[in-house]
C-alpha cells in the first residue's frame, strides 16, 4: 500500500452551491455573506449543506407530537406546522378533485343526466321480460308488460304476474 497525493474529494462532489478549492482540497459554500450573518447572529453554519443551523448547545428532544426546528426557531414545534410542500400541494390538488366531483354530481342531477337521469317502467319491465323468457316466465313478463302498457298499474294484477314466476 503505498502513499497517495491527490485528494479524495474532488470539483465532481460539489454541490451547485458550492465550489471546489483545490489548496484545502475540500468543497466550500460560495454565499460567504450568508454564512458571515449566519455566526454574527449566534447561529452555528453547516459547512457540508450551507446553511445557518442553531448552536447544537440549544438543541433538545421534543415531546411527542412536535419537533425540534433546526433552522429558524431553535424550539419545539408542532409538526403539523412542518408539512412540506409537496404535502400541501397534493392536499389542494384532491380538495379541489371533490368538489369538482360533487359539482358535477349535483349539476347531473339538476339537469337528470348521466346516472341521474329517469328511467322509464316500461323499459325496466320490458327487459326484465326478455331476461326472464324462459322456464314459463315469459307468461308473467307478458303480463306485466300489458299492465304497463294500459297504464294501470293494478294490484291484483301485479299480485298474478308475481305468482305465475
Amino acid at each position: 500500500m503505498g502513499c497517495r497525493c491527490d485528494c479524495p474529494v474532488q470539483r465532481h462532489h460539489c454541490r451547485s452551491d458550492q465550489y471546489y478549492e483545490p489548496g484545502s482540497c475540500r468543497c466550500l459554500c460560495q454565499d460567504q455573506a450568508r454564512r458571515n450573518t449566519c455566526i454574527l447572529s449566534g447561529m452555528q453554519w453547516d459547512p457540508v449543506n450551507c446553511m445557518c443551523i442553531c448552536p447544537m448547545a440549544s438543541w433538545r428532544v421534543c415531546s411527542t407530537g412536535y419537533i425540534f426546528d433546526f433552522t429558524q426557531s431553535c424550539q419545539c414545534v408542532p409538526t403539523s406546522t412542518t408539512a412540506s410542500m409537496g404535502l400541501l400541494v397534493a392536499v389542494i390538488v384532491l380538495m379541489s378533485c371533490l368538489v369538482v366531483t360533487v359539482a358535477g354530481g349535483v349539476f347531473m342531477y339538476r339537469r337528470q343526466t348521466g346516472v341521474f337521469r329517469p328511467r322509464s317502467r316500461r323499459n325496466t319491465l320490458a327487459a326484465a321480460g326478455k331476461a326472464g323468457s324462459d322456464g314459463g316466465r315469459s307468461s308473467a313478463s307478458s303480463l306485466a308488460a300489458k299492465n304497463v302498457d294500459s297504464g294501470a298499474f293494478d294490484d291484483d294484477l301485479m299480485k298474478e304476474a308475481a305468482r305465475l314466476t
